[in-house]
């Protein structure tokens, strides 16, 4: 929406400002739990939602962006943030992995436009009859990034593996859905744990820096907690995602 002069931005003292509609719904992060038929539909929706993208490009989504998964590794220079030094190190592995093993991998799959940042916090859900609710909206399209497609499940699915529930089956279910909308190919699917690791790194780094920067923001280390746990369960498991995602176990 824009402002009676025409500007859809306009400068609120130090801060830009702008009107948005309204949209339906709650957060997913207000659910005191998330079925897998929630997020098989939430998955699906991602799905398309990136159809609807896939003939879509601009300027403005190539650019350099910390939530980028592809510009991953440059998140390594704020790793000094993160107190816990064997936490620390830990991110700093799987980082230079990511670069070194990942990174390749990735340019050689399909790219396309993608919201990036399906977190619970973003995915609007309304009641569905009962006790059920189902997606109903999506906020915060400022992530938007023209990066390898497989990047809008593998984060849908990270910030579901952070949610109550067990983290493969939560994970499954998106990708379910997803796939049963947009098809990903076999190259894609055995990026996934990477991606979700590296997704994990990227949020507890930036978390760690964001407080340093901004210690009165709570909202900034809101997935900080439940992130680490599951960062710590693939260190102690490296293989608890792979080839679990898409078959049961």
């Amino acid at each position: 929406m824009r402002c009676p002069d025409g500007a859809s931005v306009v400068q609120a003292g130090e801060h830009p400002a702008w009107l948005v509609t309204w949209l339906d719904g709650m957060p997913v992060a207000r659910l005191a739990s998330r079925p897998p038929e929630l997020l098989l539909t939430l998955g699906r929706a991602l799905g398309e939602l990136d159809m609807r993208l896939a003939g879509f490009d601009d300027p403005a989504v190539h650019r350099e962006f910390r939530w980028d998964l592809m510009q991953a590794p440059a998140i390594l220079a704020l790793t000094g943030d993160i107190g816990d030094s064997a936490g620390r190190e830990l991110v700093r592995r799987r980082l230079r992995r990511f670069e070194a093993e990942v990174i390749p991998r990735l340019e050689r799959l399909p790219f396309q436009v993608v919201h990036n940042d399906a977190n619970d916090h973003n995915v609007l859900v309304c009641p569905a009859g009962g006790s059920r609710f189902e997606p109903c909206g999506l906020l915060d399209f400022g992530d938007m990034m023209w990066t390898p497609r497989v990047c809008e499940p593998a984060i849908a699915m990270t910030y579901a593996m952070l949610g109550p529930g067990t983290p493969v089956e939560s994970g499954r279910a998106v990708l379910s859905g997803y796939q049963e909308t947009l098809p990903l190919g076999a190259a894609e699917i055995e990026v996934l744990p990477d991606l979700i690791e590296a997704r994990l790194c990227v949020s507890v780094t930036i978390s760690a820096y964001e407080r340093r920067c901004d210690p009165n923001n709570a909202f900034v280390t809101v997935s900080e907690a439940p992130a680490w746990r599951i960062l710590d369960w693939l260190a102690d498991d490296p293989g608890a995602l792979r080839g679990r995602l898409t078959t049961e176990s």
